[in-house]
């Protein structure tokens, strides 16, 4: 790693320091109980379970379904009369499974009148349906009681049908996060007992991928496609919730539904991917732990849902880039760690302010546990909230103004036009497996974070901000095509391809209908897919001809057959051509978006049909041209006899799979449409996607 690396560095060192500061800055303590009238005894109540004052109720298998307890304790001195009992939502609301039921132990009443310093017991159960779709229950009891005082109060109860792995499978989407992590802390260990390349740090490595893999195939599995909003927890599955900081009202809140799930498989894909470049790139621990300190982050972005979770989650996935980029990068590193580390802190700090308005302008809710919070930190419950009446941010309303910035944080990401000038210079220079991961996993976060922040939780700003991620999505969409159809350097042109691809991403989301989201989502599957095969192709030529020049990769149909079919893939899945998987997210963009914005579709459709000219250039370049008599005699042909060396078993068992699966969503895309659907339809409905005039 380099000895010298000040200013990125201090900006990422900046961008930690400030995201921990808004995390304590997010939301107060409790809504203080108003107090009671002086001269007052009347009856107070008191929730617990088992003796302690916080739940959840924990549901567990009894008569009638899951059942648990909890008690309603009078600690006044008149007596308490609880005049209902409820699970919290409604019909137009519903916030937990359906067949749950609340009633008094005694008596099957949900109204009861306790004496001083008495006590009933609650039931709280659920019988779910015998071949059940929801295999989890999350809610509140909400109590009403002549307690003034109290004001409203809750206890809230979970249930877990089995999952079949276990501890592991109630954990998984944690598992998914902080396994990573176990990597940074055995390199720690290492560098403490002064062992600075320890063979068990590659191993591991492995190991960590080939689990992260192999837990979000499971995930995958264990996901019903039908389950929507309307089926209560949200919409989400695989929910872990926990009370993290309760100062702050901070939770350990994660969940997948249908637009997070096909990127979290995305994301360890190209980890595993990225893991399996840097073993053939022989790289030390320190590397690998930075690449586990990215794969963490990106997961936990994909899984959070909290505030405070999704920040930490964000920041560390810039700080490991900055670390790869600034440490192993090439010639420039100095230069582009500088770049990552500027834009990963502009990024995270609009973040950080949209955020910090989002929490500090929320109503007030109730954790996992039914402690009272004077502001909600949960995504879900944020999107309950009213934004509209709050005061003007900087003569901004409120709505806008957090809008503007979630769009700052993932143009930059993404990244998109005007603000993608880092991503060309860091991608050249990034070493091969931190450019791929930076391509095919982080870029994606810039669009989900629209996806789950923007749409999820502050869904009437939506239809305002539209027309302006519509028209940034065609500009970056033409503007990218245009570079393109210039570049020589295959990862220079890879860079502009994607600030191309981003664009059509851009604008599927701005039509704000369940086609343009669900082509929004598909495009970045397929990006990523892409990704990895040609940036795969771009390291292994460049590792043992030190070229990325394309004039110089000609012959490569002939000379190296396996890079050559790697490359045509990657070239058409990167197009968007129809029978590959990009084919169909481009088509749902265009579908999805066109009813609301026609004008800016025909500037898309210039885009893509630059972009195929700039594809063709390319495979014109590497398959059709011959290259110059003096490159086949120069000194980096030679050791191979002037022949382009073709992949090696390594090589072709990363590529080989990640083709496959390219061709085969292009022929039946059900794997990844299907998850997408219900949840397309119903941000779809949250965001109002009905076209515009």
């Amino acid at each position: 790693m380099c000895s010298s690396f000040p200013r990125a560095w201090l900006i990422a060192i900046a961008s930690v320091l400030l995201a921990l500061w808004a995390a304590a800055a997010f939301a107060g303590p409790a809504a203080p109980a108003p107090l009671a009238p002086a001269g007052h005894d009347r009856g107070r109540v008191e929730l617990s379970v088992a003796g302690r004052p916080y739940g959840p109720v924990v549901l567990s298998p009894g008569q009638g379904g899951w059942v648990g307890e909890f008690s309603i304790r009078n600690t006044g001195g008149d007596p308490l009369t609880v005049s209902r009992l409820s699970i919290r939502g409604d019909a137009d609301d519903v916030r937990s499974p359906s067949h749950l039921f609340v009633r008094f132990a005694e008596g099957a009443s949900t109204s009861a009148t306790i004496p001083p310093g008495g006590t009933k017991a609650v039931v709280v159960s659920w019988m779910p349906d015998k071949d059940p779709r929801v295999r989890q229950a999350f809610g509140h009891v909400v109590v009403t009681s002549t307690d003034e005082t109290a004001g409203e109060v809750a206890m809230g109860f979970r249930a877990q049908l089995p999952t079949g792995l276990g501890v592991v499978g109630e954990h998984a989407l944690t598992l998914l996060a902080v396994a990573p992590l176990s990597l940074v802390l055995l390199v720690a260990a290492s560098w403490i007992a002064g062992r600075r390349d320890d063979p068990m740090v590659r191993t591991l490595s492995g190991a960590v991928a080939a689990f992260e893999l192999a837990l979000a195939f499971w995930v995958y599995h264990r996901f019903a496609t039908d389950v929507g909003r309307a089926d209560g927890n949200d919409g989400f599955q695989l929910v872990e919730r926990a009370v993290w900081v309760r100062s702050i009202g901070a939770e350990w809140y994660v969940g997948v539904d249908g637009t997070s799930l096909p990127l979290l498989l995305l994301a360890a894909a190209v980890v595993a991917f990225a893991i399996a470049m840097a073993a053939i790139e022989r790289r030390e621990g320190a590397f690998l732990a930075a690449l586990a300190l990215v794969c963490s982050g990106a997961m936990g972005v994909l899984v959070a849902l909290d505030l405070v979770v999704l920040c930490a989650a964000w920041t560390t996935t810039w700080l490991g880039m900055v670390l790869l980029v600034g440490g192993w990068g090439g010639a420039r590193r100095h230069r582009s760690g500088a770049k990552v580390a500027a834009a990963g802190a502009l990024g995270s700090g609009a973040l950080l302010v949209a955020l910090a308005s989002l929490a500090r302008s929320s109503g007030g809710g109730f954790l996992v546990d039914g402690t009272a919070v004077a502001h909600t930190l949960a995504l879900p419950e944020l999107g309950r909230s009213s934004f509209l009446a709050h005061a003007p941010l900087f003569g901004v309303p409120l709505v806008d103004f957090v809008w503007a910035m979630l769009l700052a944080a993932a143009a930059l990401t993404g990244p998109l036009v005007p603000l993608h000038g880092w991503l060309p210079d860091v991608l050249e220079d990034a070493p091969p497996a931190a450019g791929i991961l930076l391509a095919g996993a982080v870029s994606a976060l810039g669009p989900y974070l629209l996806v789950r922040v923007g749409f999820g939780a502050v869904p009437e700003g939506a239809p305002s901000a539209a027309s302006s991620i519509a028209t940034l999505g065609a500009v970056g969409a033409a503007w990218g095509s245009l570079c393109a159809m210039v570049q020589r350097d295959l990862r220079r042109f890879f860079a502009y391809a994607s600030i191309a691809t981003v664009g059509v991403c851009f604008y599927g989301l701005a039509g704000l209908t369940p086609e343009g989201i669900t082509g929004a989502i598909m495009i970045l599957v397929a990006h990523g897919l892409s990704a990895m095969l040609l940036l795969g192709l771009a390291f292994a030529v460049d590792e043992r001809v030190q070229t990325r020049d394309m004039t110089r990769l000609s012959g490569l149909v002939a000379e190296a057959p396996a890079l050559a079919g790697a490359a045509a893939v990657g070239l058409g899945v990167s197009l968007g051509v129809p029978g590959l998987a990009g084919g169909w997210g481009e088509l749902l963009a265009l579908i999805g978006g066109f009813a609301r914005f026609p004008v800016l579709a025909l500037v898309l459709c210039g885009a893509i049909v630059a972009s195929a000219v700039a594809h063709l250039r390319v495979a014109r370049l590497v398959f059709l041209e011959r290259s110059s008599p003096a490159w086949r005699s120069s000194a980096a042909l030679e050791p191979f006899g002037g022949r382009l060396p073709d992949a090696t078993p390594a090589e072709l068992l990363a590529l080989v799979p990640v083709a496959a699966v390219a061709l085969l969503l292009g022929l039946w895309p059900a794997p990844v449409l299907s998850l997408v659907t219900e949840s397309a339809r119903d941000i779809a409905a949250d965001v109002g996607g009905a076209p515009g005039p």
